[in-house]
């Protein structure tokens, strides 16, 4: 239940990051908040098919696979927002 509670604050705060992003700075960033958000669907379908098919392993190696990338994600938006000088 943690685990599930956590990635519902995830979800919202990332969801509404990028669509406050995407309205904001769709210049500044290029696509990387519409890779988040889409990251972010695709990491929840695949939490939510863990649980309805019962944690098939290839569901679950995805699902650690899409977490990487949302993580990846997060880097490059971080990157875009506060470049190095």
């Amino acid at each position: 239940m943690t685990h599930r509670l956590g990635a519902l604050l995830v979800f919202l705060y990332l969801g509404s990051l990028a669509l406050w992003l995407i309205r904001r700075l769709s210049v500044a960033c290029g696509i990387v908040p519409y890779a988040l958000l889409v990251l972010l669907v695709v990491q929840v379908s695949l939490g939510i098919s863990n649980v309805v098919f019962a944690l098939p392993l290839v569901v679950a190696t995805l699902h650690t696979l899409g977490a990487a990338l949302l993580l990846l994600a997060v880097l490059a938006l971080n990157h875009c927002l506060y470049p190095a000088h």
